[in-house]
């Protein structure tokens, strides 16, 4: 049924204005009306529709949905088909009740809306869904069928069809499939039954056949067929003749079948190649055929709603189709799956042996894998008593190594407290006694005695302020505290300025300072005032026990890299059993010279904390040389060392 174009037109400015409404009610609550072919209790248009709500749920659009069905049958009512449309159509025409959005569900649906007078169409969005691309009108009440194939394509701006999805029945492919699997076929019968759905597919195999001249098509039409005629006609085909099946539930007497009638039918011509173009047979007598994919079209059909509703976007989906076989019915016929079209879709195919015993086979893994773990847990646990216990017996061990040498620091720990305020305790009484004399005598003393005292003060003030610097640099070395700056260092020149500190603090002593080495310049990677700390302290030494002569400091570099550093002076010396006791804590060979004790001590925490060595060279006899190393620092390996 075609339309003049003035109605086109409106129509068309219709759907326009139709859209504008639409897009302004998303914003707040679409409104949904749901007609449908069938009772309202069938599964499949009850998981259709739940999807749909479903999906516009998960969008945020809360729909007002409304479902009304046609409540078709059969076709022995067709003719009424359309005034029940009418009669729902007039329910939602006022203002209040006018829909948003109109679906379709069903070939029966879409086909007597298609087939209403214009005047009867509601200027509203149209959805279709479960729907053939390809339909039959329906006759009014005054005519009869007129069987020709119509396209959704050719009407559907008309009818304000703004989005659907269609199956669409490509008879091509099916034909090349028989060509290519019976090349002999020359006759192809088409079995249809009594339904919109069979007529529709007759209709549409009818127009397709002028297509396929190489071709004879029969016809086994079940609006003229019980199931005694169509199985008695199907068991006399010829040798040549392939049969289609189009579908197959209800024959002229609106008698519904299900899989038994089509059973009786494959019996009686067992060797007759049958392909499907909907998937009727298939699993039963059909060898195969290229057929839609029927899958739940209600998440899709929401969501080609929301685009309309949102952007205005119009689109027909044509739901793809696929090949699929039936693995037993290719046996039957003989057709190796190599003959098939690629990518082609093969159920009823035999599980393997693993397969169907999968749940067995799996138990009995479970079962082995249960034992196999357990004994091996019980050999594990048996080690680990084991193990556990060799490793009491050694903490047992490392427990009392431990106590002892707990004793042994708590004994250290009294020994450096009481030699710490011992040495303290010397320079603090010079202080604070010579500072009470200053006060309760002040008058009475001479400049040259308030010199002296003030002298006396001052030296042992620099004395507890060395001791105190001594100690908190040993604290802080020993607990990690203390940062150390690792970067590129000339050794000459470091060597150099020592010396020339040394000089400026002995003035007034008639000690000469020299510096040997063959190096112009030594550069090295370590922590520039932690090396000068303990070249000081080194040459402090040197000068307290030196009252004239010469102190020297030697620069050399060793094969791995290091620096190797020694001052010689030509004091008194060190004794030889006393060449290891001077790095101890608090000891002064002259109890009589000035310093803390602490110096040397220092000097080797400082140096084996950069990883080199400090030591007396008792081969020297002239005085005292005392000898250190430093190697080139390893940033990442010294900063987690410590």
């Amino acid at each position: 049924m075609l339309m003049r174009p003035r109605n086109f037109i409106l129509r068309f400015a219709l759907t326009l204005l139709s859209l504008a409404t639409c897009v302004a009610a998303y914003s707040a609550q679409c409104s949904v009306l749901i007609l449908c072919s069938y009772s309202q209790e069938t599964n499949s248009l009850t998981r259709t529709v739940d999807s749909f709500e479903a999906e516009l749920n998960a969008h945020a659009v809360r729909p007002n949905v409304v479902l009304e069905t046609l409540s078709i049958e059969n076709l022995s009512d067709v003719k009424s088909w359309k005034s029940r449309m009418i009669s729902i159509l007039d329910k939602y025409r006022t203002p209040s009740k006018r829909p948003d959005v109109l679906v379709l569900l069903g070939q029966e649906a879409l086909a007597t809306y298609l087939s209403l007078d214009i005047a009867n169409i509601p200027d509203i969005p149209v959805f279709c869904g479960s729907c053939s691309r390809n339909y039959i009108e329906i006759p009014s009440e005054n005519s009869d069928w007129e069987l020709d194939s119509h396209d959704i394509i050719d009407v559907n701006a008309l009818y304000n069809i703004v989005g659907g999805c269609f199956y669409e029945y490509n008879v091509e492919k099916n034909i090349e499939l028989i060509n290519k699997l019976y090349p002999s076929v020359k006759n192809i019968t088409f079995l249809s039954d009594n339904s919109y759905g069979g007529m529709s597919l007759y209709a549409h195999m009818r127009n397709s056949a002028p297509r396929f001249p190489g071709y004879s098509f029969h016809w086994l039409d079940g609006r003229y067929l019980t199931i005694v005629t169509a199985v008695d006609t199907i068991a006399n085909l010829s040798d040549t003749t392939a049969l289609m099946v189009g579908t197959w539930r209800l024959d002229k007497e609106n008698r519904f079948y299900i899989r038994s009638s089509i059973s009786m039918m494959r019996q009686n011509n067992l060797s007759l190649p049958v392909f499907t173009i909907s998937t009727s047979g298939l699993g039963d007598w059909a060898i195969g055929g290229f057929v839609p994919c029927y899958d739940d079209i209600g998440p899709l059909l929401a969501k080609m709603l929301i685009d309309f509703l949102t952007t205005g976007k119009t689109q027909l989906y044509f739901i793809p189709s696929h090949y699929i076989f039936d693995y037993n019915v290719l046996q039957y016929h003989n057709i190796a799956e190599s003959e098939l079209p690629d990518s082609a879709d093969i159920i009823n195919r035999p599980q393997s042996v693993f397969l169907v015993y999968f749940f067995q086979i799996l138990s009995a893994c479970i079962a082995f894998l249960a034992v196999l773990i357990s004994l091996i847990v019980a050999v594990i646990n048996l080690r680990k008593v084991r193990r556990l216990t060799r490793n009491l017996e050694y903490k047992q061990v490392e427990l009392i190594d431990a106590r002892n040498k707990a004793e042994a620091n708590s004994l250290l720990k009294t020994s450096f407290l009481a030699d710490m305020s011992h040495e303290i305790r010397t320079p603090l009484n010079a202080i604070i006694g010579f500072s009470q004399v200053v006060v309760n005598q002040g008058d009475s003393l001479t400049s040259e005695e308030k010199i002296k005292i003030i002298e006396i003060i001052n030296r042992n003030s620099k004395l507890l302020s060395s001791l105190l610097n001594s100690i908190l640099d040993i604290s802080s070395i020993e607990s990690g505290r203390t940062k150390f700056t690792i970067q590129d260092i000339d050794m000459v020149e470091l060597c150099k300025d020592a010396i020339a500190e040394g000089e400026s603090a002995c003035a007034n002593k008639d000690i000469t300072f020299l510096f040997k080495t063959d190096m112009l310049a030594f550069v090295i990677r370590t922590d520039m005032k932690r090396v000068k700390q303990v070249i000081g302290h080194l040459i402090d030494n040197a000068v307290k026990f030196t009252k004239e002569g010469t102190i020297t400091l030697e620069l050399a570099k060793l094969e791995d890299g290091a620096a190797q550093i020694a001052i010689c002076d030509t004091g008194r010396g060190i004794p030889a059993d006393k060449v290891e006791e001077v790095f101890a804590r608090f000891v002064k060979l002259d109890e009589y010279s000035t310093g803390t004790g602490l110096g040397l001590s220092l000097c080797r925490l400082i140096v084996e904390r950069f990883g080199g060595w400090i030591w007396v060279d008792p081969s020297y006899c002239k005085g005292a040389k005392l000898v250190f190393t430093i190697p080139p620092a390893d940033e990442t390996a010294f900063m987690e060392a410590y």
